[in-house]
């Protein structure tokens, strides 16, 4: 309940790393082992403890929801929050995976109940108290099972995590929001007058004064003493201390227990009644159910609040203790212990309190024996000690509703870690606003929206161009002949690519077109476009609009389009919205980046073949020396061959044969004399082409060696095989040959790099 103290438990904590090794063992051979070891006296003492802080805190909470002109419901409503403590602890100790949990309804749902009990309240002046309390109860009922239910279902389903994508600017606000709800919670606990603009020079009138003073100088001397101390003890002792003090101030002023009840001081003597059943069925026709329909929105609200709680208790109780949970299951066990919890009449939905969970690591009690004891507490005042409320001031009730709501501002408002980042502090601020102002839903709605139009703007600015290159730099693995090669060389520049990445949506989208239109403006365009969409994850309907309106530009000018989609999900939207406003063939797709490089290279080499420019001349010089230098490059190869033939195994292959399987043991190293291979990935993109002249898979001339990779033969191919043996023989009968032939492979394989090679 206490922020504070878990802040300073975690720092405790932070520094040791507990293994959470214990055998997975059935829950009762699991409580009898911890009954009879050491574990047993700390974790009964340890329970025992956190039990006195839940009762004060569901006090607390009975006095919080039961405010204002619903002060004297308080003490039923008392019997309806311990009840559902005592179910809350008693659940999860024995079903969850922390076997230290203490269990209790927590501030944040609490927070946005009070706000549904004021609305309701509101708007039923003048009921007559059943009615009134009845149909709280119902309310209440109706929110503990719906975050119940939803708890378990996020739990069965194995998706406790997805809530970690909520934003924290939202959550944050949202608390900060929860914590003034709470603040101007407390002061209506303490003086019994709703804090507005209205009643606010009251309050400094002796009759009001004195009623909320005591419960803010709690609060003071409480956080000098946490400042100072960081037991967990702290808070349950100071408070027993302050209701002493208190009790001795009513005394010296001669004031009665039932003078200081009936004036509001402290709750109404019901020591001769049990505070359960706080009801009977039959009081349920007295319910309004026109209000509990009214308040079904804000009860929704309730659900996501208890979600993203739980969640950020569990880390914190994980973060803390070096126990590593099993999120799913506590779900489970928080979502089960919340529908019993409202089988009994209602109350707050709650789950895991860090605070009073982590103590069973610090001394030696980390048993199911303390969740337990501590229920024992709860349900012994609860079942037979309903006049020890009495005992509790109201206005140190009010005191630590204000000490809870004071520790959220200062958390998550004044003290937040986001005040650095100006746009995420704002979204901090407008949840805040729009919380205090309008309520819990509007708050949630508003901050949600913010954040996702933030996010927008944000991911707008990041480029969705990886890369952009031509052909000049990059060519597909295809082996083209000399001329070929040239033209590429020559006209490489009409083909732009661009890697695209990310995801393309109405942020980014016109930024996108903008940067591909910027080649259409130049005289003359280019030949080509391509769109390689490998790492895109996908298009809305307004990006795939925009490319739509770019391509048809891009088409009215004469350049094709052309898409690398390996997605069938992404190629049907590309030729849905572009191929549609393209006239003739439309858009061009390829499942991979190489089948398209190679597709613009034909569409490349196809025009440059047809226009025999002014630049035609030194096109036509360059080839030819190329071509000179692969001439006599061949000449060497086939002369090699013709030598080397007593050596080399002559093996033929049809088109489409494979030549070598991925992870297949090689004979010998390969020479291609005749026809062309492609090597391929384990995917079946095509890594590299072979033709004649190459090398392939020189460490099997020297041993044991296995392919990397599936090469396959595009049409007849021809190669000469030199096996390990066949190598040693060559070189005891011709080492000369031998050298000759080794400083060709190394040629083949460390030759200057081509003009046209890959920079990929």
């Amino acid at each position: 309940m206490a922020r504070e103290l878990t802040g300073r438990a975690t720092a405790v904590f932070g520094g040791t790393q507990f293994d959470n090794d214990e055998p997975d063992v059935t829950l009762l051979a699991e409580l009898r082992a911890d009954a009879a070891s050491a574990k047993l006296f700390a974790a009964v003492f340890v329970g025992l403890a956190m039990g006195v802080v839940l009762v004060i805190g569901a006090v607390a909470i009975s006095a919080l929801i039961f405010s204002g002109t619903m002060a004297p419901l308080a003490v039923r409503g008392a019997g309806l929050v311990l009840f559902g403590t005592f179910v809350l602890c008693l659940a999860i100790a024995l079903t969850g995976g922390y076997r230290g949990a203490v269990s209790a309804p927590q501030d944040a749902p609490v927070a946005v109940v009070v706000s549904v009990a004021a609305a309701a309240g509101a708007s039923m002046v003048g009921a007559a108290g059943e009615t009134l309390f009845m149909t709280l109860v119902v309310i209440l009922i109706l929110t503990t099972t719906a975050a119940g239910a939803c708890i378990a279902l996020v739990g069965r389903v194995r998706t406790a995590g997805v809530l970690r994508f909520v934003p924290y600017p939202v959550v944050g606000g949202y608390l900060a929001g929860a914590g003034w709800i709470l603040a101007l919670a407390a002061f209506a606990i303490m003086s019994g007058v709703v804090p507005d603009w209205e009643s606010l020079p009251r309050f400094v009138e002796p009759p009001l004064l004195w009623k909320w003073l005591p419960g803010v100088a709690y609060v003071a001397a409480l956080r000098l003493a946490l400042a100072r101390w960081s037991h967990f003890l702290v808070m349950p002792v100071s408070f027993v201390l302050a209701a002493g003090l208190y009790h001795l101030g009513l005394a010296l002023l001669d004031i009665s227990d039932a003078e200081a009840a009936a004036a509001g001081l402290l709750f109404p003597n019901i020591a001769e009644h049990r505070l359960w059943p706080a009801f009977h069925p039959g009081d349920f026709v007295h319910v309004d159910w026109s209000v509990v329909i009214a308040q079904a929105p804000n009860i929704l609200i309730v659900v996501p609040v208890v979600l993203i709680s739980l969640l950020m208790d569990l880390r914190g109780i994980q973060a803390a203790s070096g126990v590593e949970l099993d999120l799913d299951r506590e779900f489970r066990a928080a979502g089960l212990a919340n529908m019993i919890a409202a089988l009994g009449g209602g109350s707050p939905p709650g789950y895991h309190t860090v605070s009073c969970s982590l103590p069973s690591r610090m001394f030696g009690a980390y048993s199911r024996l303390t969740g337990i004891a501590a229920a024992a507490f709860v349900a012994a005042v609860l079942f037979g000690g309903g006049g020890v409320l009495q005992w509790f001031p109201v206005s140190l009730m009010g005191g630590l509703t204000l000490f809870i709501g004071f520790d959220l501002l200062k958390n998550f408002l004044f003290g937040s870690r986001l005040r650095r980042f100006s746009a995420d502090y704002a979204v901090v601020l407008l949840v805040f606003l729009t919380v205090a102002v309008f309520g819990f839903v509007e708050g949630v709605v508003a901050g949600l929206a913010i954040a996702a139009i933030l996010l927008a703007v944000r991911l707008a600015r990041i480029d969705p161009v990886e890369a952009a290159y031509t052909l000049r730099e990059r060519h597909s693995t295809v082996k083209r002949p000399m001329s070929h090669r040239a033209i590429l060389l020559e006209r490489g520049n009409g083909v732009r690519v661009y890697r695209l990445r990310g995801y393309i949506f109405f942020g980014s989208a016109h930024t996108l077109v903008d940067r591909l239109r910027e080649p259409l403006r130049e005289d003359p365009p280019p030949l080509c476009i391509l769109l390689d969409c490998t790492d895109v994850a996908g298009f809305d309907t307004s990006a795939l609009d925009a490319l739509g309106g770019f391509a048809a530009a891009a088409s009215s000018l004469g350049v094709r389009i052309v898409a690398v989609a390996p997605a069938e999900r992404q190629r049907t939207d590309l030729q849905r919205s572009i191929s549609d406003r393209l006239p003739g063939a439309g858009l061009l797709v390829e499942r991979e980046i190489d089948r398209a490089l190679e597709l613009c290279e034909d569409m490349a080499i196809a025009e440059g073949s047809r226009s025999c420019g002014a630049g035609w001349e030194g096109l036509r010089t360059r080839m030819i020396a190329d071509t000179m230098r692969y001439l006599d490059r061949q000449v060497m190869f086939e002369e090699l061959v013709e030598r080397l033939d007593p050596w080399l195994e002559s093996r033929t292959y049809a088109a489409g044969q494979t030549v070598a399987a991925a992870g297949g043991e090689q004979d010998g190293m390969g020479l291609v004399a005749e026809g062309r291979l492609s090597v391929f990935d384990e995917d079946g993109k095509r890594l590299r082409q072979h033709g004649p002249g190459d090398v392939l898979s020189v460490q099997a001339a020297f041993g044991d060696y296995r392919a990397p990779s599936d090469a396959v033969a595009e049409d007849r191919c021809r190669i000469m095989l030199l096996t390990p043996v066949a190598r040693r023989v060559l070189e005891n009968d011709d080492p000369r040959l031998a050298l000759e032939f080794d400083r060709y492979v190394m040629s083949s394989r460390i030759r200057p790099p081509d003009p046209m090679a890959s920079v990929a």
